[in-house]
């Protein structure tokens, strides 16, 4: 009896190691996905605000004031809407890396501040059962993929509805989330200019090992779709190498 608890109590400890290690990796990974993510959006941004702040200069300069207005004027504009993107990726963050609470909790308080902030009326579609478990970092890439998808639709859409579903289809998990808004020609995009939002969508579900699907109506809305099999391993390639380096 001694022997069997002392092994029992081993792999209560193994197994807690293990996820003590996943979530390590998870934040470790999600720090460099930040990284990159500030250095290729935010910090272009902060370029366009310093050449258009120069443009301001030199049309006051030239005694232009109403050209000088006008760029100030845009400029308030972008500032206002980099204050929103930072406060969706700090409540985002903070939901991704809270302690205790499922996904679906974490996304229930995200989406209520999601409508109580930017006025949209949201749905939010639960599964009707229980779901299979997800690891950390699948975890945390769902909930930054989801926040991104909103991100674009507070920002692109001029939507008036918002819905997110979270459920099974067969052995694979779906998220999903659409809009009544202006919608786009996906066909028409070419992919070097499809948007970052977009791409970096497109690269947190391959790396949890989903696939990313985009359908949407010029007009009609968008539907961002999220699918993978929760039995098999994510990909780990990237997440890796980021840890690595």
């Amino acid at each position: 009896k001694a022997i069997v608890l002392r092994d029992i109590g081993e792999l209560k400890a193994a197994q807690a190691q293990i996820l003590e290690q996943e979530k390590v990796l998870s934040i470790m990974t999600e720090r460099e996905r930040l990284g990159r993510e500030l250095h290729d959006g935010p910090g272009q941004v902060w370029s366009y605000l310093g050449l258009r702040l120069r443009t301001v200069e030199t049309l006051l300069a030239e005694d232009r004031p109403d050209k000088a207005r006008q760029e100030v004027g845009r400029l308030i504009g972008t500032v206002g809407e980099l204050n929103a993107d930072a406060r969706e990726s700090i409540v985002g963050l903070k939901l991704a890396g809270g302690a205790g609470n499922g996904l679906l909790a974490k996304l229930a308080d995200y989406l209520a501040w999601y409508r109580d902030s930017t006025g949209l009326s949201v749905e939010f579609s639960r599964p009707t059962g229980p779901m299979a478990a997800l690891s950390d970092l699948r975890e945390v890439q769902l909930l930054r993929i989801i926040q991104e998808a909103l991100t674009n639709i507070r920002k692109h859409a001029c939507a008036s509805r918002v819905r997110v579903g979270l459920g099974e289809e067969g052995e694979r998990i779906v998220v999903w989330i659409e809009d009544d808004g202006c919608g786009f020609d996906v066909a028409a995009t070419p992919e070097a200019k499809a948007s970052f939002g977009l791409k970096i969508m497109a690269e947190r579900a391959e790396e949890a090992g989903g696939q990313l699907q985009i359908e949407s109506i010029v007009s009609g809305g968008t539907r961002v779709t999220v699918s993978f099999d929760p039995a098999k391993g994510q990909n780990r390639g990237q997440s890796d190498a980021d840890t690595a380096g």
